[in-house]
């Protein structure tokens, strides 16, 4: 009976052993943390469309009005509309004016949205949207296209254009999204393929050697495409928490920022 019982003693010690091990602070598991490293622009849109990166790459608001976040938070977001859009011209938009850090080869971005519309029907030769741009004044040189995330009622596409707009590449999820719902969309390019993440997870890729084109002075829209003969393929909802970076994150960054985010 003895031995019964101090048998059962030392089991229930080693259980305990081994719970407060794993609830120590020197146990493996540590929060995950915003990637700060290579950080140019970060778009929180908590009462503002303010760069708190440090660089002062603050956005300039036309139309587009603060709203609920994804955690139901008062003026936590920009909510976009196009239900007064007009063929060519400036709807709802944040723009952020052209900034020399803008010029870089490898990229990530990575953004908020929560779709109530897959396109406008303005643009029913290119039916998509875009929720983040930039492409400016069009492909002529110096200026040009240089990157992006649209949608459509099918797909989610990242996109990456060449030194003066020569040359470019999709990464394509055929993975629909679905309408009044929060994504997590992420794209990264590194100089050898561009990468899509949705809700953390790698979505599409396509392979791709080429520098960016990073002669331009074009700055970035989100919203909408601001282009050299108009605005187009406006996007109907939310978008929140948009942040740039010089460099691609990592696949273990993006699922961290994914669930610091979410």
């Amino acid at each position: 009976m003895k031995t019964f019982e101090s048998l059962k003693k030392l089991t229930a010690m080693i259980v305990f052993a081994v719970l407060l091990y794993n609830c120590s602070p020197n146990s493996d598991s540590t929060p995950a943390t915003f990637p700060s490293d290579g950080l140019i622009a970060q778009y929180n849109f908590d009462g503002d469309a303010n760069d708190s990166s440090g660089h002062d790459l603050n956005g300039t608001v036309h139309g587009a009005t603060l709203t609920t976040d994804k955690n139901n938070k008062t003026h936590r977001a920009y909510d976009f509309d196009f239900s007064n859009a007009s063929f060519g011209n400036q709807n709802d938009e944040i723009y952020i004016p052209y900034s020399p850090l803008m010029n870089v080869n490898n990229i990530t971005v990575s953004l908020w949205l929560y779709p109530r519309s897959y396109f406008w029907n303005g643009n029913t030769n290119n039916p998509y949207s875009t929720i983040i741009n930039r492409f400016q004044y069009g492909y002529s040189n110096p200026n040009g296209q240089v990157w992006g995330i649209t949608f459509n009622p099918t797909s989610v596409t990242a996109f990456i254009v060449g030194t003066n707009g020569t040359g470019s590449a999709n990464a394509v999820s055929n993975q629909p999204l679905t309408l009044n719902k929060w994504y997590h969309l992420v794209m990264t390019y590194n100089q050898n393929q561009v990468r899509l993440y949705i809700n953390g997870r790698l979505a599409a890729t396509q392979n791709y050697s080429s520098t960016m084109n990073t002669s331009g002075n074009s700055g970035i829209s989100i919203g909408e495409s601001n282009q050299a003969n108009g605005y187009w393929n406006h996007t109907d909802g939310k978008i929140d928490d948009v942040a740039i970076w010089d460099r691609a994150l990592t696949p273990t960054e993006i699922e961290a920022l994914y669930s610091i985010q979410n």
